[in-house]
């Protein structure tokens, strides 16, 4: 068939280490639920109130976002690889602590190690990405790592969603469980992977080169990207609650919107990715971000339906704004490694994975006030705002960047 050998002429030219980044990453997320069920876990399970939530996830977030910043700086210094795998490690143990605390402050300590180590994970992965993968190959290679990310993702979320129907803490240990077999399949991985580019490399820090910080289009496209990361974190934290009371759903078919958002991406990112792969990227990134910001705004239409109405609803939310995170994604980190390539890579990622890593400690915490303080809908009514505002920017930023700014 003409359509499965266009695939196959994309991607002959990824290498085989993308591969092994693909799968370490389908392991890992089989197990990724855990912290989607978070705030469940901590409201109904341990009795927070939502604003105790918020600050609670804030907090992961915190370390997510230190994590993120600080391990994408460290790959200019040291070995990418081996980052990677202390993370794993670590995210295993901070899993297996979470389970077996619950008062405030050693959950609070809990989520803050966990955070460190998740966050640590993507920028590592990524900078192996950038040195293995040439440029032309780099948004085939991340369609490859959302693939896998959101299969292993829809795997997880039904099993996880069965899981805590019984007990939040089997979720828990299922995450710990496959964050350390990732750990062990990429060990054995990079040790066959026919690389590109060996991991032992001296840093260098052109002095030629402009810091991002004073990068003005780029610092502008990571605002963009700020505002659109807490729009779509909301699926990780306040839409989970908002389900539960406005549209009456059971962890269950909560689980069964997470599976549907990963296998929706697991099936239809490639073929999505080849489609618009000579789409100008400002058309793919303003297409992705306002269907995104779409899939959000809607939730508010479903509220008081009847059974089977709350959860088609919610079921087509969930597939509107995954066709915008497709069409996003990809195109934005592809832009950013360009950014990167010039120097300062380490300093760029950070920037990059700061924002998605930061997220995690802006969104709940944002989006459990508005929601606490004005109701459910609120939430939504300020992700259509963000997401006007961000579209705003990204087209200003992108043209700037593609006219050598």
């Amino acid at each position: 068939m003409k359509w499965i050998d266009r695939l196959q002429s994309r991607f002959v030219n990824v290498p085989l280490i993308a591969y092994g980044l693909a799968a370490t990453s389908f392991i890992n997320r089989m197990g990724g639920t855990a912290k989607l069920f978070m705030a469940l876990y901590l409201h109904e399970s341990l009795g927070f109130d939502l604003s105790t939530v918020g600050v609670l996830l804030s907090i992961y977030g915190a370390g997510l976002l230190a994590g993120s910043f600080v391990v994408s700086v460290l790959t200019d210094w040291f070995s990418a690889r081996k980052l990677m795998l202390w993370s794993l490690v670590g995210s295993a143990i901070g899993l297996l602590i979470l389970g077996g605390v619950n008062a405030t402050v050693p959950l609070a300590l809990a989520l803050l190690f966990g955070g460190l180590c998740d966050g640590g994970y993507r920028p590592s992965m990524q900078r192996v990405m950038m040195q293995n993968c040439a440029p032309s190959v780099r948004v085939h290679a991340q369609a490859l790592q959302r693939v896998a990310v959101n299969l292993g993702f829809a795997m997880g979320g039904l099993v996880g969603g069965w899981f805590a129907e019984f007990d939040y803490r089997y979720v828990f240990l299922a995450d710990a469980i496959t964050a350390v077999g990732a750990a062990i399949f990429l060990r054995w991985a990079l040790r066959r992977a026919d690389e590109l580019t060996p991991d032992s490399f001296v840093p260098v820090i052109p002095v030629a080169q402009r810091w991002p910080y004073f990068d003005g289009p780029f610092m502008t496209f990571m605002l963009a990207c700020l505002m659109l990361s807490i729009i779509y974190a909301q699926s990780e934290s306040t839409m989970t609650n908002y389900l539960r009371e406005y549209y009456a759903l059971s962890p269950k078919w909560i689980g069964a919107c997470f599976a549907l958002n990963g296998l929706m991406v697991a099936v239809l990112q490639i073929p999505i990715t080849v489609r618009t792969e000579y789409w100008p990227p400002r058309r793919t990134m303003m297409a992705g971000a306002a269907i995104l910001t779409f899939g959000f705004a809607i939730l508010p239409i479903g509220a008081g339906f009847a059974e089977t109405a709350s959860i088609a609803m919610a079921l087509l939310s969930t597939a509107v704004y995954t066709v915008g995170e497709m069409l996003l994604m990809p195109p934005q980190l592809a832009m950013v490694m360009l950014r990167a390539d010039a120097g300062r890579a380490g300093h760029y990622l950070a920037i990059y994975n700061g924002i998605w890593g930061g997220r995690t400690m802006v969104a709940p915490l944002l989006g459990n006030t508005v929601y606490d303080q004005f109701g459910g809908h609120a939430v939504w009514f300020m992700c259509a705002v963000l997401g006007l505002v961000a579209l705003m920017l990204q087209f200003r930023a992108i043209r700037k960047i593609q006219a050598g700014a």
